[in-house]
């Protein structure tokens, strides 16, 4: 089955920009040019076979989902619960800048269909008073479909995360500044692809997003309301039945 017949709509791509961004002396080959009537480099033609790949993935929507995010070195610098909201680091210079582009970037994603939630051991009213009131926060709380900020371990967060929002393992990206979490993550749910932070290489690890670029802002505010309400009342069904075990408890210890 040819590519055509697969794709109802032409896929374009930027040919100027993948030969700049593979460097003009790897992207020529003159051999090639004079044997096969080609003058492209085979790295080249990997890169642009990539890219017709990848934009027929956008096409067919066939993309990640959801996006899980570490706070701590991640979302900001420092660690809230030693430094205190007011010793975190994000601001538009200095060493918070590294953490507002990145940001900006998830902002991006969000509107772009994404997913956002965050797994964080931290106190649940500590994180929610950063997203709520530190002036240096692009992301916002109404950014956030899912939150799941306590001491319990990230495969299992990450598990009640997938529960609540209704989505599969498989279509989950986790991001941790710590390799602890990251082999954790990998080792329980080998199906959730993981991208551990580095200021330099964390885009590239996000390039898994298949993003398509007419989604309505509209539709992704009413999901994420959506998908918030799924979350209070999974909240709420679970506060629920612990009051009831602990009602039927008392009842069967004093009869």
């Amino acid at each position: 089955m040819s590519l055509k017949s697969m794709v109802k709509e032409d896929i374009f791509i930027d040919f100027k920009w993948l030969i700049a961004n593979v460097g003009i002396d790897k992207a020529y080959d003159i051999k090639s040019k004079y044997r096969w009537n080609s003058p492209y480099s085979k790295e080249l033609v990997s890169v642009i076979a990539n890219e017709i790949y990848k934009q027929y993935l956008i096409i067919t929507g066939n993309t990640k989902k959801c996006l899980v995010l570490d706070c701590d070195n991640v979302l900001w610098g420092g660690v809230l619960s030693e430094d205190g909201i007011a010793g975190i680091r994000i601001r538009e210079s200095g060493l918070g800048r590294t953490f507002q582009d990145f940001q900006r970037y998830l902002l991006d994603l969000y509107y772009h269909g994404v997913i956002l939630a965050v797994s964080s051991k931290n106190d649940s009213v500590d994180v929610l008073c950063v997203f709520r009131e530190h002036t240096g926060m692009i992301l916002k709380e109404e950014h956030i479909a899912c939150f799941r900020c306590n001491w319990d371990n990230k495969p299992d967060n990450i598990r009640a995360i997938s529960e609540i929002l209704n989505i599969g393992i498989d279509s989950i990206v986790f991001v941790d500044d710590s390799t602890y979490e990251i082999e954790s993550v990998k080792a329980l749910l080998p199906k959730v692809t993981t991208g551990l932070y580095n200021r330099d290489t964390i885009y590239d690890e996000l390039s898994c997003f298949n993003l398509k670029r007419d989604v309505d802002p509209q539709v992704v505010r009413e999901r994420t309301n959506t998908y918030k309400t799924n979350t209070w009342r999974s909240e709420l069904h679970r506060h629920i039945l612990s009051r009831i075990s602990i009602i039927i408890g008392c009842f069967i210890k004093y009869n």
